[in-house]
C-alpha cells in the first residue's frame, strides 16, 4: 500500500504543475502537440492523415477533458461510426458516381442526400452506442462529399489518423483532470 502511494508522488506532483498553467497557455500547447503527430507522420510516410475532422477532435480533447465527447471511447468508436454511415449512405444512393463537391465547386444530389443520410445515421448510431463525438460528423461529411473515398483503402487512412490523435488525446485529456484519490 505505501509503495502505491510513493509512485503516485510524482504523478500528482506532474498534474499539479499542468493543472497550474492557465488555459490561454496549456489549450495551444497541448493542440500543438496532438496535431503534430497526424502531420510529422503522415509526411513522413506520405500518408493524408491530416485531416479536417482531426482538428475539432484536437479541440474536444484539450478544451472539455471532462466531457464525454472527449473520451476515447466516444472519439474512436463515434468516428467509426461517422465512417460506415458515410459508406452506406455513398453506396446506398450512388455518390461515389458525383465528382468529389470538394473538388469540382459543385454540390449536386447524391452527395448532398448521402451528407444527410449520414449525418442521421451517424447521430442515431452515436446515441445508441452512447459514443457521442461530434467532430466524427465531418469525418462522415468528408466521406460523403467526396473528399475521401468510401472504401477500405481511405476507411483505413481515416481510422490511422483518429488513432494518432485519439490515443495520445487520451493522455493529454486525463492530464488535465484531477488523480482520484483512491488507496
Amino acid at each position: 500500500m505505501r509503495n502505491r502511494t510513493a509512485s503516485r508522488r510524482p504523478l500528482r506532483a506532474a498534474h499539479a504543475r499542468l493543472a497550474g498553467l492557465p488555459e490561454s497557455v496549456w489549450a495551444p500547447l497541448a493542440g500543438a502537440a496532438l496535431m503534430v503527430l497526424p502531420a510529422a507522420v503522415g509526411l513522413v510516410l506520405g500518408k493524408p492523415w491530416l485531416f479536417p475532422s482531426l482538428g475539432p477532435t484536437v479541440f474536444v480533447h484539450v478544451t472539455m477533458p471532462r466531457s464525454p465527447a472527449a473520451r476515447l471511447y466516444n472519439t474512436l468508436v463515434g468516428h467509426l461510426i461517422g465512417i460506415a454511415a458515410a459508406v452506406v449512405a455513398v453506396a446506398m444512393l450512388g455518390a461515389a458516381a458525383e465528382p468529389s463537391v470538394l473538388g469540382s465547386g459543385h454540390l449536386l444530389s447524391r452527395r448532398a442526400w448521402a451528407s444527410v443520410l449520414a449525418v442521421v445515421l451517424t447521430l442515431l448510431s452515436q446515441e445508441l452506442l452512447k459514443a457521442q463525438h461530434a467532430p466524427a460528423a465531418a469525418t462522415t461529411m468528408l466521406i460523403t462529399l467526396g473528399g475521401f473515398r468510401a472504401d477500405w483503402s481511405d476507411a483505413a487512412t481515416i481510422a490511422a489518423g483518429v488513432l494518432l490523435v485519439a490515443l495520445p488525446g487520451e493522455l493529454v485529456r486525463r492530464a488535465r483532470i484531477p488523480p482520484s484519490r483512491g488507496p
